[in-house]
Parts: C-alpha cells; structure tokens; sequence
C-alpha cells in the first residue's frame, strides 16, 4: 500500500459529500478512487457493496461478528458500512491553499479501523477495531513490507489471526454462493439481475486511473455494485482472484510475523501458485 495522500480540488470534495448526503456510499469510494487512483478505496467500494469474493467475504464476516461481538451496531453490517464511510469522508482535511487532503491507502486502512474503535467506544468497547477489524493483517503486511515488525506485530493480535481464519473459511463460502446467488459476478446471473429489476443499470469503463470497472446502479441511481476488470468474472476467474488478492496477502503477512519471532506459522503457502494452477483451464 502507498504511503503518500492525494489531493483533491474543493468542488471534488463536495461531490464526495453529496454522494454520502444522498447515502450513496460504494458511488462515494469508486468517485474517489476516480479522483486519486487510491487502490483502497476500490477495495472499501466492493467491501461496502458485497460485490466479489472479496466484497463477500468481508461482508459474511461482518455478518458473522453482528451476531456476536459486544459494540458491534445494531443496525448490523449496513450501518456499519454507513458509519465507516462517513468517516471516510470526514478524514479528508483542508488545507490553506483552498484543496483537500486524501489520505493515503494505508491511512484509509487505519482510519476504517479507527471508525471501529469509535463505533464500538459507544457500546463501552473501545478496542473493537484494534481486536477484530479484518484489514488489521493488512496494515500489519504493509509495516513488515517496511521493515517495521514490532508495528506489524502489534497491527495483528491473536484476535486477527482468529479473523483471518474465519475469512479464509468464508471465501469458499461465498465461492459457493456465487454459483447460485450472485447477480454481479458473471454475465449470465448479471442479464437475469437486470431483467428482474427494472431500472437497473450497468456501466463499464476504465477509470482516470486506468482500472476497469463494471458498476451497477439501481432505479434511483445508487451504485449497488462494482466489479474490477473487463468485465464480470466467471466463477473460476473471481475464484483466483478472490484467493490471490485475500489469502496470499495473510500468509504472506503471518509468515513474516512468524519468522520474526521464530516460529513458522502452519498457515497456507504458495496460495497464489496452486490455485492458479488448479483453476487457469477454466477461467472465463
């Protein structure tokens, strides 16, 4: 993840605010992306959507901690999704010269976990963040990536390796479910989804930034749904993607931690490497 902030003008500021105001969220993420080419506000769009393995997984994780940890809202994950966005947006500062300051991916992280604690702080439990936030092995790869292991090591208590099993478990769950519910993920289910709601948009383009995207709206104009690359992946194709991008960055990031104080986790290795070889025949 980077480590320098972006800049944005006034006028885009307020088009990031009116999307909050409007309760737009995943449109807030993908316009600041747009706007800065932050990768982690890509991440934060399908996380808030639920689109992909990625964004369904966080979010079947997330549904899983509402049922059982102390602080988490009761609105569930879709006020808690409301909530770390607009925090999103309340992390971005002015400066002297009349722009904005975004901050960078790594911040965006840290921010998103600082909104769990404050959620959490409200219902009496302060750490809710610093225990159970999912990007916590993020952050934590991101300061081994620097050289900085006692950082990564205090990033990822044992309350995010236990997370990061339960995402691991929860991938092939949603890799499950994406065969026969996921009206996002391949073209097929996505026709099916538009039929079935009238209304209902899809757009793909390439942002300023050079990703692809395919973003789905729903009658009102609110973005339900977003999917990196040329277009909806077929299962096999999210199946990769979803295990390079989830998985890897965690064992990468466990075996660091591991090897640093000298023990060798038994976590999953070469993930990348074997599911790629397992799945390339059959991408769509």
């Amino acid at each position: 993840m980077n480590t320098h902030s972006y800049t944005i003008s006034a006028e885009q500021r307020n088009e990031l605010e009116t999307l909050i105001t409007n309760g737009d969220r995943v449109g807030f993420y993908i316009a600041l992306h747009n706007m800065t080419g932050s990768e982690a506000a890509l991440d934060m769009a399908e996380i808030a959507s639920s689109s992909g393995l990625r964004g369904g997984t966080a979010w079947a994780l997330n549904s899983a901690y509402a049922d059982v940890l102390d602080g988490y809202p009761a609105g569930g994950v879709t006020a808690f999704s409301i909530a770390i966005a607009a925090s999103a947006l309340d992390s971005i500062e002015a400066r002297p010269d009349g722009t904005y300051e975004v901050p960078s991916d790594i911040r965006t992280y840290e921010n998103a976990k600082a909104a769990w604690n404050a959620v959490g702080g409200r219902s009496g439990v302060p750490d809710l963040g610093d225990k159970y936030f999912p990007g916590n092995i993020m952050i934590a790869q991101h300061h081994m990536l620097q050289g900085n292991p006692s950082d990564a090591w205090q990033a990822a208590g044992m309350e995010s390796y236990i997370a990061t099993g339960a995402g691991a478990g929860l991938l092939f769950w949603e890799a499950l479910t994406e065969i026969a519910a996921d009206g996002y993920n391949h073209t097929a289910s996505l026709n099916d989804f538009l039929r079935q709601n009238a209304g209902t948009t899809v757009e793909t383009f390439t942002s300023a930034h050079d990703a692809h995207l395919t973003v789905i709206k729903d009658a009102a104009g609110k973005t339900i749904g977003v999917v990196r690359g040329d277009g909806p992946l077929g299962i096999a194709g999210q199946f990769v993607e979803g295990m390079s991008s989830l998985l890897r960055p965690y064992a990468d990031a466990l075996n660091a931690l591991g090897r640093w104080i000298g023990q060798t986790l038994p976590i999953p290795h070469a993930v990348d490497l074997a599911v790629n070889t397992q799945y390339k025949s059959s991408r769509i």
